[in-house]
């Protein structure tokens, strides 16, 4: 992904599409206790965390950067591209300010130290471009890099796990300098403008709006490619002057093209899921569909025009470049793989493997975990991780096929000519009946090996309450439809299992449990159907207008969030007036706070400083669980519960709580307008109103992450600009209904 595209799809989307959700759910993954290099416990693995100092990147406002960044526009640039260059710039300063405050981006940890040792090395003999660039690790399995124009740069973990050796990240490293260095980012952001503000009488002449448009899009595709082309040869420039092998950087685009596959290759056999207390028999899984969805297949000619839109040349095709620039250049080889060492790598591409589980489960990915424990588990041997991190892959898979919700792959695996795709495919032979007992039987393996874990201790009731739920007296061996036909659970091949988890010393203790869950369940189901009592109704009412009582003398406060906006504009964000006023919304929670006497611990990113990484650590934990529990409505445990549950301890509070704040200036309507003009002596007034709409609305989301109870949503909402004064009273208002106990 390009920088520019990037931008446009952090601004365009979360701005004006999910700004409020942006505010409750932020796409990220956690992070969590980690030790120096030499110490990293596999067997045990917790995932990478930041450490250190945090870099002034991460602590700059938008408007500050926003400013910095104008401040640097040359002089003799005429007056529509300076205006442009200020366009790209505010989206740039936001979208950036969104990634770096998620909790996505790592700093100071092994992977990102290792990558700025390989940086010093390409630019040894460049001391000034070498301050201006830093590089930090993003959790996220996509093999992808991209660089910022300020020169922040940015490597996904999911393309260090497929780095065969360090000169290929010494050349993928070479090509993001590239980028920053010729500004590609915003040089194909002025280009775009220029495209799409020629007018059909020119360069775009056409009888049908489509095809205008795909000749703008080609001709933005056509400049991309010239960028990478362009990074591709000057990279090569940088990277022939250090010791690296040369032909890695051909190589490179070898590694590249299997980048839609995973790191390695592992067929299917049902031996992988078979433990103590269940035995699959070996049998041919064909592929089957029906819940899981792949992306629709594209036929010859709609691919050769995807093709033709393509950002980024074929990796054959650069490939073929870099192995012509190396023979013209008549540059002797006889570099090496490894600079600084081989040791490093491996460890750095080891860690990026084992994060690799946790970020697919994050993102509810479960076959995809599942794919990739089974690879490590294959490579590097068994673990407890491993094996947590599998159960929590099936547990997920069952949960979801329970509440028949379907699980996206993003590759065509049922298409490539690849021996692993039987794995996307191979589960989908068993039912959900079948899923859940498999699941059941790991849980209760991992239980015998591992009994204080309390991930376990949550979600075996939870897929005991799904049993009764959905088969009930399935073990007297009643009959009952299913997703493929009438089987009798007694004949079932998960049925052996089945037994030999009701034998489990702690099963009656955890159906217990799993029964209390099914009761509740069932009460909602319940409210659902034939609505609100009249208590309830009467309570939701009293909320609504007397406000919540709930007691709370201490709450986790993530990212409190003020925007403003003007939708008349094509640029809405008011960048200025969105800084200052969180400071104001920062000011007033921390003195209304201190006025009630309610003890708020703070994962304000707006509020940290540089000693505050461990701040971010625990946003990033937080954040993860919103964003594995915000894919679907499926109710079930987070991946990440364990750290969720050792958050709440750390801070002695388990309520987390979020405040948004929208306050947004409307579009003037003329329909009151036109119909003031009969009532001319209100026409001023409406006139008035109209040219000052606003929508404003302050939130209040509070969350018990010990048992994923919702403890409070209240909301205010008006038709004028939330001034300091409104702000000062909504916030001393929703703080005390968290305060003050019930009468």
């Amino acid at each position: 992904m390009s920088y520019s595209t990037f931008c446009k799809y952090y601004f365009d989307k979360i701005l004006f599409v999910g700004i409020l959700l942006a505010c409750f759910i932020t796409a990220t993954n956690y992070s969590y206790s980690q030790n120096d290099s030499a110490s990293i416990n596999f067997e045990e693995y917790q995932p990478l965390q930041s450490k250190g100092t945090v870099p002034q990147d991460f602590l700059l406002s938008v408007s500050e950067r926003y400013v910095a960044k104008n401040q640097a526009i040359g002089e003799n640039i005429d007056k529509k591209t300076a205006k442009n260059i200020d366009q790209f710039n505010l989206q740039s300063s936001f979208s950036l300010k969104q990634l770096l405050w998620s909790g996505n981006v790592l700093f100071g940890d092994e992977v990102s130290e290792y990558l700025n040792e390989i940086a010093s090395k390409l630019l040894k003999d460049d001391d000034e471009l070498r301050n201006k660039v830093r590089f930090y690790i993003v959790k996220s399995p996509v093999p992808n890099a991209f660089a910022n124009p300020d020169g922040a740069i940015f490597i996904n973990l999911g393309l260090v796990a497929r780095a065969e050796n360090e000169a290929q990240l010494a050349y993928i490293l070479a090509h993001e300098i590239t980028h920053y260095v010729k500004q590609h980012s915003i040089n194909q952001f002025l280009f775009g403008k220029e495209v799409n503000s020629k007018k059909k009488k020119n360069a775009f002449r056409f009888d049908n709006k489509s095809d205008e448009l795909y000749a703008k899009r080609l001709a933005q595709s056509n400049y991309s490619k010239e960028h990478e082309i362009e990074a591709d040869t000057y990279g090569w420039e940088l990277f022939k002057n250090t010791e690296y092998d040369l032909l890695a950087a051909a190589k490179t685009f070898d590694m590249l093209q299997n980048t839609r596959q995973p790191f390695d290759t592992l067929v299917f056999e049902s031996k992988f899921l078979n433990n103590s207390y269940i035995e699959l028999p070996d049998s041919t899984y064909y592929i089957d569909t029906v819940h899981i969805v792949e992306r629709e297949e594209l036929d010859s000619a709609e691919l050769e025009e995807l093709l033709a839109l393509s950002t980024h040349p074929s990796a054959a095709e650069r490939q073929e470049l870099a192995m012509k620039r190396m023979n013209e250049s008549g540059t002797t080889n006889g570099g090496k793989e490894y600079v600084i060492s081989k040791e490093k790598f491996e460890l750095v591409q080891k860690i990026a493997r084992f994060e690799l589980c946790q970020l697919y489960l994050s993102d509810a990915k479960y076959i995809d975990a599942l794919y990739h424990t089974l690879l490590l588990q294959e490579q590097y041997g068994d673990s407890k991780y491993v094996q947590m991190s599998l159960t929590k892959a099936l547990y997920g898979i069952a949960k979801y096929d329970n509440a028949k919700a379907r699980i996206y792959l993003d590759q065509l695996y049922s298409r490539m000519d690849w021996k692993g795709r039987n794995w996307y495919f191979a589960l989908e032979e068993l039912d959900d009946y079948q899923l859940t007992v498999l699941a059941l039987a790991h849980c209760f393996e991992m239980l015998d090996k591992y009994p204080s874990e309390a991930y376990l201790k949550n979600a075996i009731p939870s897929l005991l309450m799904d049993m009764k739920l959905h088969y009930d007296d399935f073990s007297k061996g009643k009959t009952v439809g299913k997703k493929k036909n009438q089987i009798n659970y007694t004949e079932d091949l998960m049925y052996p299992a089945w037994q030999k988890v009701q034998a489990h010393a702690e099963f009656e203790e955890l159906r217990k449990q799993g029964d209390r869950l099914y009761l509740e369940h069932q009460k909602n189901e319940n409210r659902r159907e034939e609505g609100m009592s009249d208590v309830e109704a009467k309570r939701l009412s009293d909320n609504l207008t007397q406000g919540y009582a709930l007691g709370i003398n201490k709450i986790i406060m993530v990212n409190p969030f003020y925007v403003r906006l003007d939708t008349r504009k094509k640029q809405p964000l008011d960048i200025f007036t969105t800084d200052s006023m969180q400071n104001v919304f920062n000011q007033e929670l921390e003195q209304n706070s201190e006025n009630l006497k309610l003890d708020i611990v703070s994962l304000n990113p707006s509020a940290f400083g540089e000693n505050d990484a461990e701040k971010f650590n625990d946003l990033a934990i937080i954040n993860s669980w919103y964003k594995e529990m915000g894919e679907s409505n499926v109710d079930m445990i987070a991946s990440n519960y364990d750290a969720l549950q050792d958050l709440s301890k750390k801070h002695d509070t388990p309520y987390l709580t979020r405040m948004a704040v929208i306050d947004a200036k409307v579009k003037f309507r003329t329909a009151p307008v036109f119909m003031s003009v009969f009532f001319l002596p209100v026409l001023p007034y409406v006139v008035y109103r109209q040219a000052t709409r606003h929508e404003s609305i302050y939130i209040t989301l509070m969350h018990d992450i010990n048992t994923g109870e919702v403890k409070m949503i209240q909301g205010n909402k008006s038709n004028t600009s939330i001034k300091k004064k409104n702000l000062s009273d909504i916030t001393r208002s929703h703080l005390f209904q968290i305060k003050r106990k019930k009468r």
